[in-house]
């Protein structure tokens, strides 16, 4: 009888464990792993898309942002243009200097766009922070990525929450206490905590904080820049499990920005992929995780760590001089192991459409992209 059945102690039975595999690329060491029920790899809850309402909340308008001037301007965002529905959440994602934070910071009105417009409910938003008004201000709320630098290590947390209230709201000193209360309860901590200062909480607990001050205003948007990348997996999970309670209970819409794609599967309704400052493809979940794929996508995806899954080697690159995003060609001539050829490099690819919902910038058709990524995993089951 294998260990740990009818009964018996698992770590009683001297037979040694063996590795079985799965899926022809996966090992696992367990005796009990087919009794164990599999979550779904899509998190715990089902999209929310079919719930949100038709009405867009935000739309953003062929968006460019450039830093620097002369030779040493830079193009961080290039006609980016996208829609956010009311109770949906939209991910960001993409390496490191692919322009997410900067969108985040162009729609909040810290960085001023060079050009396209932006808009929340049909209206539209001045470019930058100062030059809105209160409410717009209070509608959209930027959780940042370091709850250290975000939150006044001066002051107790009760103040920071009220702080919010006084001004948005006008909140009197004696009617501020419930609802301080209240936004640590949302956010599963103790009302205690409200005469605690940040650093004595943990970083998990610091982030939850960065959270009720940004509901505490009743937003209509929530921006989270790389909010989990500071904590560690355990955590990370709990701040997932609150923000998808929060989203089904309020329906707030999201807008969230993680360069790992196996976080952003748990939570997000669409996926909008970037390079380089420009949109390589955006779909909702189901189809980014599914052919066919973006070059760059697929790259992002192979990159998910899997326990126990063989090392593949990376697929050689095109030789090819790799260019900006000012260039003619696609911005990621050069990187791309599917390259076509100099036609890559010469002009800017089309957006190729193989559904309602997804949109792929690629010189390679649908078909031949399927065909690729088939073919790609099929030489690695091999290896």
């Amino acid at each position: 009888m294998k260990p740990g059945l009818a009964g018996e102690n698992p770590f009683s039975n001297p037979l040694p464990f063996r590795r079985e595999e799965l899926d022809g690329d996966r090992l696992v060491a367990c005796w009990r792993h087919r009794e164990i029920t599999v979550s779904d790899t899509n998190g715990a809850e089902a999209p929310v898309l079919a719930k949100a309402r038709d009405r867009v909340l935000l739309s953003v308008d062929n968006i460019s942002v450039n830093y620097g001037a002369g030779n040493r301007r830079f193009t961080a965002l290039q006609d980016i243009s996208l829609v956010v529905k009311e109770g949906e959440t939209l991910a960001l994602v993409g390496e490191s200097g692919s322009g997410k934070s900067t969108l985040a910071r162009a729609i909040s009105g810290q960085v001023a766009p060079f050009t396209g417009q932006i808009k929340l409910a049909g209206e539209k938003l001045a470019g930058e922070v100062a030059h809105r008004t209160p409410e717009q201000r209070r509608l959209i709320q930027y959780i940042f990525q370091n709850p250290d630098a975000s939150l006044n290590p001066r002051g107790r947390i009760g103040g920071i929450l009220a702080r919010v209230l006084v001004f948005f709201f006008g909140v009197k000193a004696n009617n501020m206490r419930q609802p301080v209360d209240r936004a640590l309860a949302d956010v599963r901590l103790d009302t205690s905590y409200s005469r605690r200062f940040p650093d004595e909480l943990s970083g998990g607990e610091r982030q939850r904080v960065a959270i009720a001050r940004a509901l505490i205003a009743e937003p209509a948007l929530l921006l989270c820049d790389e909010i989990l990348s500071a904590l560690d997996v355990s955590v990370q999970a709990n701040i997932l499990s609150l923000l998808r309670r929060l989203r089904s209970e309020r329906g707030i819409t999201m807008l969230f920005i993680s360069h790992d794609l196996a976080v952003v599967r748990t939570l997000a309704d669409r996926i909008c992929v970037l390079f380089r400052g420009e949109i390589m493809e955006i779909g909702t979940r189901d189809q980014i995780f599914a052919a066919p794929f973006h070059p760059y996508t697929y790259s992002l995806l192979q990159a998910i760590p899997t326990p126990m899954k063989r090392r593949a080697p990376k697929a050689s690159a095109a030789k090819s001089v790799v260019h900006g995003n000012e260039s003619e060609g696609c911005v990621y001539a050069g990187r791309c192991p599917w390259q076509l050829g100099s036609v890559c490099e010469r002009e800017r690819p089309p957006w190729r459409e193989t559904a309602e919902n997804l949109r792929i910038r690629c010189h390679l058709p649908l078909e031949e992209l399927s065909a690729r990524a088939e073919s790609t995993r099929a030489n690695q089951s091999h290896l």
